[in-house]
């Protein structure tokens, strides 16, 4: 059944003649449709305009290839001054069953949202490259924002227009990583993120898809991927001294623990304020957050890492590794929140 209320946006870039079978299947349960052609070659324009002539919909353009987040937003600006009410995102490779737009019709009908996202239910089935991306970031979420999210990646996704014209004001438009940060901004403002199962087609596993999940999940972790490479290379110089200081009074660990944070924060402190979080201050200031914020996480470390051999007996070269691992993502916080938070 055709349902008006639902405004259909299908990004594309060079998906082949299998748009028109998604355009197609989709005109069954709305005549609201918008292709946003996002830099498509000549061979691919003339299936999109071809598709425009036979059917009716709205065929949105970008002169030069911008990234899904680009398209994604241009589409819903088109859909919000058409005054749109309830927006479905489906990819234009065929992976999204159209089919199954009646379950996001019927969910809308019938429950108050702000953000639905289809789950594909068979993580299993996924192609490697894909489940390795899906996977690693839904582990990820959890972690950073303690939302359980089953599928990060899937792009099969229904936003009310108040919650559309929020992503419009907070997330900038990029690649891939916007439909990340999506999610991620739905989190920090505390809007629930609803789910719905849905099946996902796979065509010769999964090549067509533009997705990189190694770059793009960079993308999306910004700061934070930085934040952990800078950490493994402080962890590396910190574990180095300590071997080395423990090698000559094995029974000072403690010490040795201590002085070799110190000498590996000098090199924490600098990488991070002009690699990770590009502080332009004076470095008076955040040296001296972050001198108080090392007090705090070397005095937790410390701690940890006394409990760790004395209580629990574990070799102190071992203890080292997991008293250092348990303050990770905490620091992370502390750095960016506290020490270099812009003003």
């Amino acid at each position: 059944m055709v349902d008006n209320n639902i405004t259909i946006i299908v990004p594309a870039y060079n998906p082949g003649a299998i748009i028109e079978q998604v355009v197609i299947k989709s005109l069954v349960y709305s005549s609201n449709i918008i292709i946003v052609d996002d830099g498509c070659d000549e061979a691919n324009k003339t299936i999109i305009n071809e598709i425009s002539k036979k059917h009716d919909v709205t065929v949105l353009s970008h002169d030069e290839n911008k990234g899904k987040g680009f398209a994604i937003h241009t589409g819903i600006e088109y859909a919000l001054k058409q005054n749109a009410e309830n927006i479905v995102l489906i990819d234009s490779d065929g992976q999204h069953r159209p089919e199954e737009l009646q379950d996001f019709i019927d969910f809308a009908n019938n429950n108050p949202y702000q953000l639905v996202v289809g789950v594909r239910s068979d993580i299993d089935k996924m192609p490697l490259r894909s489940k390795i991306g899906n996977v690693g970031m839904a582990w990820i979420f959890r972690l950073l924002y303690r939302q359980s999210l089953k599928d990060t990646q899937s792009g099969y996704r229904m936003l009310s227009a108040e919650f559309a014209q929020l992503f419009l004001d907070n997330v900038e438009p990029g690649r891939y990583e916007s439909e990340m940060k999506m999610l991620m901004m739905a989190a920090k403002k505390n809007i629930q993120i609803d789910q719905i199962p849905i099946e996902t087609q796979y065509f010769d596993d999964n090549a067509n898809s533009k997705f990189r999940p190694v770059v793009d999940s960079l993308r999306v972790l910004g700061s934070f991927a930085k934040y952990s490479g800078v950490g493994f290379l402080s962890f590396l110089i910190d574990y180095v001294i300590f071997l080395g200081l423990i090698w000559f009074f094995p029974a000072h660990f403690i010490a040795a623990h201590i002085i070799s944070r110190l000498c590996s924060g000098f090199f924490n402190f600098i990488a991070n304020k002009n690699f990770v979080f590009n502080n332009k201050q004076n470095i008076i200031k955040p040296l001296i957050k972050y001198l108080m914020a090392v007090a705090v996480s070397l005095g937790i470390s410390t701690f940890l890492l006394y409990v760790f051999v004395d209580v629990f007996l574990i070799k102190s070269v071992i203890a080292k590794v997991f008293a250092e691992a348990s303050t990770f993502v905490l620091n992370y916080y502390v750095l960016k929140f506290f020490v270099f938070r812009k003003p």
